[in-house]
């Protein structure tokens, strides 16, 4: 851990050495080249002042001359940005109330509202019209108005296909956000402290009569947001942005409302938070100052989930949390926090486990009275129903989800590069055709997977049988004594994170990797250490020895109570 702390310290003083040579070196090439482009222009503006007019050759003099003034320029405005804007965020991370920094947190009044994104819409609308009008025009020109139509020409209807897609992903956000409108949460006590409860309410415009029988489903969660760059394949010079929202910390319960009215419902939120973990950043900081500094901005997050017909409620609010009163530093930056608490798996408290009500912290709780008791009688999420069968047997059928909207978006975009691709093949499109055939079969067997896969899960008669695939058809059958464990995982992000049943085997310890793997692990273990490469060789044995995965639980609850269910099954079948 101490090497780990070493290291980290070590890489943010280079990467502050960087950013200062950088800013220095910026300055004076930028003062560098203004004071040429001026020592260039002064002859000419000297004689402006004495005659009163231009030279015959002013225009060439003037033109060098402005050009280092330009460059010059926009190097020092950018030296000058980069450290106003330092200043700005140290300002803020040392300020004495960082959480009235933002508006929302200083009123305590925090909202939501789903709304379209507005890349998506100028994009959508750009491809589609855009799409439409030029091909129009080619359509006319190659193929209607031709002697001999260029079928080729059809491959312009991608666009068009592409703005579609994006614009039906915003009236989505738009029919969801006029359906919920705005919902608002409210801190009982600003801001909230690491090591102490935090308690809010939220109202939400959620239809009375339709509330779930197991509650409305409430996270608090600590995420990590990182920028970079990455470089773009092949010879280009261009990048890529990637922003990364990495989940830290998460516990959950269900509640129901505190009261319920014609216009909505308020719903009481009550988290224990946890020590040693990082403070929210008091402002956000620029995706190019996280990229360029390699630091993180650190967002705590109260979620609330309700399934309701239709469009289920969704609805995110970023709170402030800071360090107690009494505490010497007012706020816990990332790189602050140890490696033990920033990396690894997700930590999930053991309140998350049993519902909240077991939490230790509980007599503290305000509002122990709205959570709902984890006594599932049947499966929450639509998609998945347990049957229980003669002898103690149990069948656990998870069906595909068919309420999203990106497997018929990627069928639809299959299906026109498959159109086209066809099209193209007799009219000479030649290669081209053949890889738009390709992609657009790809994407039809994506769509295809996402709209058929299932899992079926069946223990009976001393055995237990796996099917997944398209039905469920492709089976893994093995006895129940070889069976070592079912266990909940949590993994992903902000806007996918998700629970995960595992079904783990014993599998052969002394088994080891032979061929191609294992001289790589041999290679590995002479150049990384044999400590390293036995951790390399116990990763790859134990997804070795996962024989299923059940992905894509939302709900905490749910996925253990399926696990309890899964163990209850087990221990009752003969050996």
């Amino acid at each position: 851990m101490l090497q780990s702390l070493f290291r980290a310290v070590a890489s943010a003083d280079a990467r502050r050495t960087a950013r200062l040579v950088k800013r220095a070196l910026f300055t004076l090439v930028g003062m560098g080249l203004c004071l040429g482009g001026l020592w260039m222009l002064y002859p000419m503006a000297d004689e402006v002042v004495r005659t009163g007019e231009l030279p015959p050759d002013a225009m060439p003099t003037l033109f060098i001359g402005l050009i280092p003034c330009f460059i010059g320029g926009i190097m020092l405005v950018s030296a000058h940005r980069e450290s106003r804007q330092h200043e700005q965020y140290g300002e803020a991370l040392a300020h004495e109330k960082p959480w009235t920094l933002r508006e929302a947190w200083q009123r305590n009044e925090i909202r939501h509202r789903t709304r379209p994104k507005p890349t998506v819409l100028v994009l959508g609308a750009l491809f589609l019209l855009g799409g439409l009008a030029g091909g129009g025009f080619i359509i006319q020109d190659a193929i209607i108005g031709a002697d001999q139509p260029e079928w080729a020409a059809l491959l312009v209807l991608i666009f068009p296909a592409a703005g579609l897609g994006m614009l039906a992903s915003a009236y989505s956000a738009w029919q969801k956000g006029r359906r919920f409108g705005t919902s608002t949460l409210r801190l009982d006590d600003l801001p909230g402290r690491l090591g102490s409860r935090i308690t809010a309410r939220v109202r939400a415009h959620l239809p009375a009569d339709q509330l779930p029988e197991h509650g409305i489903r409430v996270e608090c969660s600590c995420y990590r947001r990182t920028v970079h760059y990455e470089r773009s394949s092949g010879d280009s010079n261009s990048k890529t942005k990637k922003v990364a929202m990495r989940l830290l910390w998460r516990d959950e319960h269900h509640m129901r409302p505190m009261s319920v009215t014609s216009e909505g419902v308020e719903i009481p939120v009550s988290f224990a938070l946890p020590e040693d973990y990082p403070t929210s950043t008091p402002i956000r900081r620029s995706d190019s100052y996280l990229a360029r500094t390699g630091k993180s901005d650190i967002r705590w997050m109260i979620e609330v989930h309700a399934a309701v017909p239709g469009a289920d409620y969704d609805a995110s609010f970023e709170i402030p949390v800071f360090a107690p009163e009494e505490a010497e530093h007012p706020e816990r930056d990332a790189d602050e926090v140890p490696d033990s608490v920033v990396e690894g798996q997700p930590v999930i408290p053991a309140s998350a486990f049993s519902g909240g009500l077991m939490d230790s912290t509980a007599t503290d709780d305000p509002y122990t009275e709205y959570y709902v008791e984890p006594d599932l009688n049947g499966p929450i999420s639509k998609n998945i129903t347990l049957e229980h069968l003669p002898d103690a047997g149990l069948r656990l059928h998870v069906d595909a989800q068919r309420d999203s909207w990106t497997p018929y978006l990627v069928g639809m975009g299959g299906i026109v590069m498959v159109a086209v691709g066809i099209v193209g093949l007799p009219t000479g499109l030649g290669l081209g055709a053949l890889v738009f055939l390709l992609f657009g079969g790809l994407l039809l067997w994506g769509a295809k997977t996402m709209l058929t896969h299932e899992t079926i899960l069946t223990i009976e008669n001393g055995t237990v049988t796996v099917g997944t695939g398209a039905g469920g058809r492709k089976k893994t059958t093995f006895p129940v004594d070889e069976l070592k464990e079912a266990r909940v995982e949590i993994t992903g992000t902000q806007n996918q994170s998700h629970y995960t049943i595992v079904l783990q085997t014993y599998g052969d310890a002394t088994e080891q990797p032979g061929g191609l793997a294992g001289q790589v692990l041999s290679d590995m273990g002479s150049y990384l250490g044999e400590e390293h490469a036995e951790k390399i060789e116990d990763g790859l044995q134990n997804l070795r020895s996962v024989v299923a995965r059940i992905d894509n639980l939302h709900d905490k609850q749910e996925a253990d109570w399926l696990v309890e269910q899964i163990h209850h099954a087990l221990d009752r079948q003969p050996v």
